[in-house]
């Protein structure tokens, strides 16, 4: 499940796709650090933002990528 997810976000990120959950929910909002944003990986954001979720998020997270 992390891996589906991890890879998912990732490209996400490397292709700039704004639509993502990993913009709406981490990247684009307001308390996320410009510094943090600036000086981190794709790879780190991306492990940061699932550490960041509750389990119930993670599994619908999966469920809908997997469907």
């Amino acid at each position: 499940m992390y891996n589906v997810l991890y890879q998912k976000f990732l490209a996400d990120l490397e292709n700039e796709n704004k639509s993502s959950k990993i913009y709406e929910d981490f990247v684009d909002i307001v308390w996320i650090s410009k510094e943090y944003l600036d000086n981190s990986t794709p790879e780190e954001k991306v492990r940061d933002y699932i550490a960041g979720m509750t389990d119930r998020y993670f599994e619908s997270m999966f469920k809908e990528f997997r469907v």
